[in-house]
């Protein structure tokens, strides 16, 4: 994963969050892709399971991610990605 710059914020949770939707903004993660865990990123971005738990229960309310249970999380297909996905599923250049 690249190193990159977790946003200030006074809530500790909205920081991971727009460290993750960063990376499905700028392309870094596509549609289908799954996110790093939760135990990854708690090690990343230095904040509890809970803090990222919640970050990631907001990405999903904003329609960033989807959750599968036992799989984790995975990008959503957004406006943007699906410009950067083909109709099979494929990612485009």
């Amino acid at each position: 994963m690249n190193e990159r710059h977790i946003p200030a914020d006074p809530r500790a949770y909205r920081q991971v969050a727009a460290y993750v939707r960063e990376q499905i903004t700028d392309g870094s993660l596509a549609t289908g892709d799954s996110v790093p865990s939760i135990g990854a990123l708690v090690r990343k971005t230095g904040r509890s399971r809970q803090t990222v738990g919640k970050a990631m229960q907001l990405l999903e309310r904003e329609g960033l991610v989807v959750k599968y249970a036992g799989l984790g999380y995975y990008v959503a297909p957004t406006t943007a990605n699906k410009q950067r996905t083909s109709s099979d599923g494929t990612r485009c250049p």
